[in-house]
């Protein structure tokens, strides 16, 4: 039996201890939220991942320069991304005669430096107001095309206004933080479609008894544990020396799911099914499981 001392996700805020997703500018990454030394970057200064605790998910973070002050800023990143948007247009009257052909991007557009777009935010202009400035003082903005436009606004904003979500470790958001990070050979390359599949034909549901192997990272475990919701029972059989179940620490599972939760090598459980297992000095020997009161089939068996 395993135990974690760690909250359910179905928490609206960031609690101590927690995994958490932080999407910049749609790239997301894993951040634990501690005491010690993790850091996150919000407009453009790190600050302790400690400055998360109670900040609700789904959430855009924007940090108060005065105070260093994670504080929410109440717009979507659909929003910000919106205004940009028609900046773009409002730009783009006469877009059938723009052509890229005349600019030359020799560095010498753009009328602000980086040491003045410092200062600015030193004064406490952040977010749109920065990139207003960037913009209005670019020599060539207007006559670049449509397309250039975005490119250049999504590259000014990464550099000085990324937009940073905080997000709920959840299955599908960890498939795609495994994408980033270039582990999808690790978790076979499953997507979160896939995996909501093999829950459903393997008639995964609270209360049942599940075997799961799982060589993905921990992520069908995972998958798994979370459907379950502490009402049945788990066995993961794992054929390395420790239990590969990093995807179930990153989900914040409470302590009832934990509890339902059994690890063993998968040589045990061969021999365990062979009636070949040979239990340790002074421990009973493993007797069969009994049959089951339900005409039900057990989770994963035929019907």
């Amino acid at each position: 039996q395993m135990n974690c001392p760690m909250s359910t996700t179905s928490d609206p805020v960031v609690e101590r201890g927690h995994w958490v997703i932080v999407s910049t500018n749609g790239e997301k990454r894993l951040t634990k939220v501690d005491d010690g030394g993790n850091k996150l970057t919000i407009d453009g200064q790190q600050v302790p991942s400690s400055k998360l605790i109670n900040f609700p998910y789904g959430a855009v973070a924007s940090l108060e320069a005065a105070t260093k002050t994670v504080t929410v800023d109440p717009r979507l990143p659909e929003d910000i991304n919106g205004i940009r948007n028609e900046w773009v247009n409002a730009a783009d009257v006469n877009a059938e005669e723009k052509t890229n052909k005349e600019l030359v991007d020799d560095g010498t557009a753009q009328a602000l430096t980086a040491e003045e777009i410092t200062e600015l935010k030193k004064q406490g202009l952040q977010g749109d107001a920065i990139m207003q400035q960037i913009v209005s003082n670019s020599a060539t903005f207007e006559a670049k095309t449509s397309f250039s436009q975005h490119k250049y606004l999504k590259k000014k904003s990464k550099k000085y206004t990324p937009v940073v979500q905080i997000l709920p470790t959840t299955i599908q958001n960890l498939c795609e933080v495994y994408s980033h990070q270039g582990k999808l050979d690790r978790i076979h390359e499953l997507r979160p479609d896939t995996i909501a599949l093999l829950l459903h034909r393997a008639n995964v549901r609270a209360g049942t008894r599940v075997l799961v192997v799982d060589t993905t990272l921990g992520i069908v475990a995972a998958a798994v544990a979370e459907r379950l919701g502490g009402h049945g029972s788990m066995l993961v059989a794992h054929a390395k020396p420790n239990v590969p179940l990093e995807s179930m620490h990153h989900l914040n599972l409470g302590d009832d799911i934990w509890s339902a939760l059994h690890a063993a090598p998968l040589d045990d459980v061969r021999e365990l099914l062979e009636g070949t297992l040979t239990p340790p000095d002074g421990a009973p020997a493993v007797a069969p499981a009994p049959a089951a009161d339900t005409d039900e089939p057990a989770a994963g068996a035929p019907a």
